[in-house]
């Protein structure tokens, strides 16, 4: 666990006993945000990188961590991957266009080259690159990657819709010659988050779909409607579910028939940040290494959530057990 005032804990990535946060206010004006890391059970924490950007992600594996830094001056960010003591630092693209995503040893990124846009993937260990897709920006209408996830089996993303067209959620398998698509229509930007079984996305007003690899069309899960419950991720049977209003949210993991497994809840947050009862709890972030979770809160005061300030933040990050397979 870790405790830091004023400063918010995320995003965050989790490699075996090897935990990774990015340190930086709710609005970075005169501190710039830090790449931090340290092994679980150490109280000793290394600055990796700074003047990074938070909404591009952060992964860690096989004794690295991966970043998103730069796009300054109208050029765009650039993804960097540098070893745990803080060496070898090594760019792996120059115009990333999407957050990082991990799983395992691989991590997934976004990036674009004139009108091309790519999906790649490489396994930190050995260096091996994969191009998952590589298209136009436009044939005929225009798109964003806005998103990318890698699942057990292959990579997914989605093709926000810069226009009236639909849009589109893209998966293969690491094993298919091709990507293939399926039309999101009405929704400039489905929302893509992890999943162990492929691709897993929120329809605006329809709810969540699981296009899961065998498996030929999406399928609606439980949570439908114009306002489900904000689904996390999916993992081998674990929902990862946050249920609750802005300042009083529970991360709450669900077995496949529903029951609950374990919860975290605000109380708990709260006595772990030595805060009052009442105090707002805001989930940050959370990142799922296959048995043990990392998740990042920030607790702001009652009076100062009132009067829409920042004053008295705690960030808060909490490392769980493992959890039986």
């Amino acid at each position: 666990m870790a405790v830091k005032r004023g400063r918010v804990l995320a995003p965050v990535a989790l490699a075996g006993r090897y935990l990774a946060w990015i340190s930086g206010e709710l609005e970075a004006e005169d501190v710039s945000p830090a790449v931090m890391g340290r092994s679980i059970g150490s109280a000793r924490t290394r600055t990796l990188a700074r003047d990074v950007i938070p909404n591009l992600g952060l992964a860690a594996a096989g004794g690295w961590v991966v970043y998103g830094t730069g796009g300054n001056e109208g050029e765009p960010p650039r993804l960097v991957a540098v070893r745990t003591d803080g060496t070898d630092r090594k760019v792996l693209t120059d115009s990333l266009i999407a957050p990082v995503a991990s799983r395992g040893g691989t991590v997934v990124w976004a990036e674009q080259d004139g009108d091309r846009q790519r999906v790649v993937t490489r396994e930190l260990a050995t260096g091996r690159t994969w191009v998952a897709a590589d298209m136009p920006q436009c044939n005929p209408g225009c798109y964003r990657i806005d998103a990318v996830a890698l699942a057990d089996k292959g990579v997914a993303f989605t093709r926000g819709a810069i226009g009236s067209q639909p849009s589109y959620v893209v998966r293969r398998r690491f094993s298919d010659p091709k990507a293939q698509q399926i039309a999101v229509p009405n929704d400039p930007q489905p929302d893509l988050v992890p999943s162990s079984a492929g691709a897993l996305y929120y329809v605006l007003s329809r709810g969540w779909y699981r296009w899961d690899f065998g498996e030929g069309k999406p399928r609606l899960t439980r949570y439908t409607g114009a306002a489900p419950p904000q689904v996390l991720r999916f993992e081998h049977g674990r929902w990862f579910v946050l249920h609750g209003p802005g300042c009083a949210q529970r991360l709450v993991v669900l077995g496949t028939d529903g029951q609950a497994l374990t919860t975290m809840s605000p109380p708990a947050v709260s006595a772990l940040a030595g805060a009052k009862k009442g105090d707002c709890v805001t989930l940050a972030d959370l990142a799922w290494t296959g048995r043990q979770s990392l998740t990042s809160w920030f607790v702001v005061p009652k009076e100062s959530e009132e009067s829409h300030e920042n004053a008295g933040l705690v960030g808060v990050l909490i490392a769980s057990r493992k959890l039986a397979r």
